[in-house]
Parts: C-alpha cells; sequence; structure tokens
C-alpha cells in the first residue's frame, strides 16, 4: 500500500470517527428533556428554545400588538 493511499485511508477512518461523535452527540441532545438540564451558573451565553406553535404564534402577533410591542429588558454584562 502505498502512503498516499494509507493517508487517505487514515483520514477516511478519522473522518468516520469524528462524524460518529457529531451524531451520537446531537441525538442526545434530541432526547434531553429541557426541564432537567440545569444551566452552568458560570456560562457566559443562555439559550432558550421556544417550542410554541409557529402559525398560533404569527396569529397572535397581530400588527396592532406588534405596534404595542415593547422589548424585553436585556441582562446588563460585566
Amino acid at each position: 500500500m502505498s502512503i498516499k493511499k494509507l493517508v487517505a485511508a487514515i483520514a477516511v477512518v478519522a473522518a468516520a470517527v469524528v462524524a460518529g461523535f457529531i451524531v451520537t452527540g446531537a441525538a442526545r441532545a434530541d432526547h434531553q428533556d429541557p426541564r432537567q438540564v440545569r444551566p452552568d451558573p458560570h456560562a457566559s451565553i443562555v439559550t432558550h428554545e421556544s417550542r410554541d406553535d409557529p402559525q398560533k404564534v404569527r396569529e397572535y402577533w397581530t400588527p396592532e400588538r406588534m405596534r404595542k410591542a415593547r422589548p424585553a429588558p436585556m441582562p446588563s454584562v460585566g
């Protein structure tokens, strides 16, 4: 086996291993109950995923409600 074929084979195996880790991690994240996840108090980024029905959200936010809407208070950083 030539060096080029050996390097190509190693690259394919490494890519497969990395893809496996990514898929496994994504699968675990999909099955995680969000109520059981505790935010890290030292994390610098906090996210929230909405599970609201997009159609109901569009129906709720009429032009009048959008005009009357006020921005949510943003946390201060620092």
